[in-house]
């Protein structure tokens, strides 16, 4: 057994920066997602999308298929080794110092990485009632074993001042102000100006840093508990994660469908496309024909309603330990809701910092 000191930090020197860029990019949502995520909550999060990140990877359709394949063959291994208590890769020896963290958690990453080597087999989605099993697989089991460390880290016994601190995310130091509490209208209206007053003369990590540290001040810290919860445990977690993970998986198709296509996969259920006399040609066409296009549109709504379902899913005792979901959520709401033109009529600093504010009002509201 691990003494308290070993498993109260993750590791000595923390996770690569090169493996925290790319599990979350500067100005996504995983970042925003982390930056404003509960302070317990970081860790696990970050350790568990720099492993996704690196296997999905492979799923991109200019990745070529053998070495795709052999790539995800080794993962697979790596996550029987992590369960073992094993692992050889740094993200999953990071992950498997975390306080908490325990052998049989990580399991279900195993139907992560089939699903991702699915992806790369180009094995199409038969009918809709597939699409949120397997986007539940490819990136709702992910996030759910984050919200199983984040639990056991929240529900360990111990005294405040026993409590060690978690390693701290890669930003400016987060406190709690001293000001009396605001309105969230009148906090959101003062963020605002004060970030694009600022936005020439300093760079966006700082405004990020500056909105973070009103929406997350940090807790007293907690130590490693004896076990990670069940399964069952997180079963209303779990409603919330489904809905995402399928609103992220229509997200994302609807946004890359074309070249998908062209991949020679096929992006939507089979037998949804059949029903609406979508072609593989139109597919891969410039310019979506009129039967493409309205199927597109109900796409589209459909996934706007797994985010706000994900949302409305998220029992309020664990909004505040889990709000990384709610700023998922609401970003791919956004996100899905911005026109090309609006795009281009936007620029990416203004986007960025319009992003950061829904992030910030978000996570703030669901403290």
């Amino acid at each position: 057994m691990r003494s308290r000191a070993a498993s109260a930090a993750p590791a000595a020197s923390g996770l690569d920066l090169g493996y925290r860029a790319r599990a979350v990019p500067a100005g996504s949502a995983r970042y925003w997602a982390w930056l404003f995520a509960a302070p317990p909550a970081r860790d696990a999060l970050l350790g568990i999308q720099a492993l996704t990140a690196e296997w999905r990877a492979e799923t991109d359709p200019s990745v070529e298929r053998g070495v795709a394949h052999l790539k995800l063959a080794w993962w697979q291994e790596e996550i029987e080794r992590l369960t073992r208590g094993a692992p050889v890769h740094p993200i999953s020896r990071y992950l498997a110092a975390l306080p908490g963290a325990d052998g049989p958690l990580f399991q279900p990453l195993a139907a992560a990485v089939a699903a991702a080597v699915d992806e790369v087999s180009g094995v199409p989605l038969e009918t809709a009632l597939d699409l949120p099993a397997h986007a539940m697989a490819l990136r709702g089991e992910p996030l759910l074993a984050a919200s199983r460390l984040t639990e056991s880290w929240h529900d360990a016994p111990v005294a405040a001042s026993s409590r060690a601190s978690p390693s701290a995310p890669s930003v400016a130091p987060i406190a709690a102000s001293s000001a009396a509490p605001r309105p969230a209208s009148s906090a959101a209206s003062s963020a605002a100006s004060s970030a694009a007053s600022s936005a020439a003369s300093r760079p966006a990590s700082s405004a990020a840093s500056s909105a973070a540290s009103s929406a997350a001040p940090r807790p007293a810290p907690r130590p490693a508990p004896s076990a990670a919860p069940s399964a069952d445990s997180l079963s209303d977690l779990r409603d919330s994660i489904r809905a995402l993970a399928a609103a992220e998986h229509l997200a994302e198709a609807l946004a890359d469908y074309r070249r998908l296509a062209r991949s020679g996969r096929v992006p939507f259920p089979v037998d949804e496309l059949l029903a609406a006399g979508v072609e593989t040609t139109d597919l891969c066409a410039d310019a979506p024909p009129e039967r493409l296009s309205g199927y597109l549109q109900q796409l589209k709504a459909r996934a706007a309603g797994g985010y706000r379902a994900a949302s409305a899913a998220l029992p309020a005792a664990r909004r505040g330990r889990h709000r990384h979901l709610l700023v998922l959520a609401a970003l791919g709401l956004r996100r899905l809701d911005r026109s090309p033109m609006a795009e281009e009529a936007t620029t990416s600093a203004m986007r960025r910092l319009k992003d950061m504010l829904l992030a910030w009002q978000t996570a703030r509201g669901a403290r």
